[in-house]
């Protein structure tokens, strides 16, 4: 009758970690139960495995099983895919409020001075005031009329270029040329001045290019502390964070160098104002607009044409 008594003691100091392992599962279910259907994935991991070379194929094929409406594990952030009009319209349109939040990955919070921007930005009411600030005073229907001469002049350029290029019966790289329309209007429209074409120096023109394009490529790289928060050293050893550090201060010192230009006393005025100009002349009327607000809000207007 010994033995039995000294397993029961020895199984005693178990039953507080069983009954915490019953009620975790319980609560996993319950969660669970609360998301549509999806595939099942591997522990850690996911369905990081399931998504191939090409996503959108993937995600189109599992959503023929799974159903208009599919949940995803990406490592520790649940994910769900919706791939139906009617499905997109009862997330985008009828639930819009619980649905138009977004995510905070590391290049997304740094690059964006901490969320400071329209495009990256979680919703909250920060994102709504600094939303009505970017589509009144520089997106609106008169802003973009009153920067009509911009587009027709950068236009006239591009077909000039077109033009002399001609006579050397060579063909034309047009989707290189469209970019460099695309980019160059959108940095007078910002700046007052291109960064891509010609009217610059090659080091100064080559230099801010190759940092806004190397933001661009940053925003949509992939963090592993995004989805694996406990492995956030592998950034560090593999040099992301680095080179997300290195870019963030070379795009500061970049902006820093427009806004001191813009703000100078010396600054020749006339009416042709840039996105910059209309910025500091708002952070006069509003204390609340920062410096790292106008950062992030220019960040917003280069990021969608490089």
């Amino acid at each position: 009758m010994a033995m039995p008594a000294e397993l029961l003691l020895l199984l005693l100091p178990l039953v507080p970690v069983l009954l915490v392992l019953l009620k975790g599962k319980k609560e996993v279910e319950r969660v669970k139960a609360r998301f549509p259907p999806g595939p099942p994935g591997l522990p850690v991991i996911g369905n990081f495995h399931q998504l191939g070379k090409n996503p959108h194929h993937t995600l189109w094929e599992l959503s023929k099983q799974y159903g208009p409406l599919m949940r995803l594990q990406l490592g520790r952030v649940p994910a769900v895919v919706v791939s139906s009009a009617q499905m997109a319209e009862e997330v985008l349109k009828t639930h819009d409020l619980k649905t138009c939040s977004r995510p905070s990955p590391t290049s997304w919070k740094r690059l964006t001075y901490d969320f400071k921007d329209v495009g990256f930005s979680p919703y909250s009411s920060t994102w709504r005031e600094l939303r009505k600030i970017f589509v009144l005073n520089l997106v609106s229907t008169r802003k973009v009329e009153e920067f009509r001469y911009v587009r027709e002049e950068e236009v006239e350029r591009m077909i000039n270029s077109i033009s002399s290029q001609t006579s050397f019966l060579k063909p034309i790289n047009l989707s290189k040329l469209l970019q460099a329309l695309a980019n160059d209007i959108t940095c007078r429209l910002a700046f007052g001045k291109r960064f891509h074409g010609g009217g610059q120096g090659p080091q100064q023109e080559n230099g801010s290019h190759r940092i806004l394009k190397e933001t661009q490529v940053l925003l949509v790289e992939f963090f592993v502390a995004d989805y694996f928060p406990w492995a956030g050293w592998v950034d560090v050893l593999v040099g992301r964070r680095a080179r997300l550090e290195k870019n963030f201060a070379e795009l500061d010192a970049f902006y820093e160098e427009v806004i001191e230009e813009h703000a100078h006393p010396t600054r020749p005025l006339d009416d042709k104002h840039d996105f910059v100009d209309i910025l500091l002349h708002l952070q006069k009327e509003d204390v609340h607009l920062t410096k790292d607000h106008i950062k992030g809000l220019l960040l917003v207007t280069d990021h969608y044409n490089y």
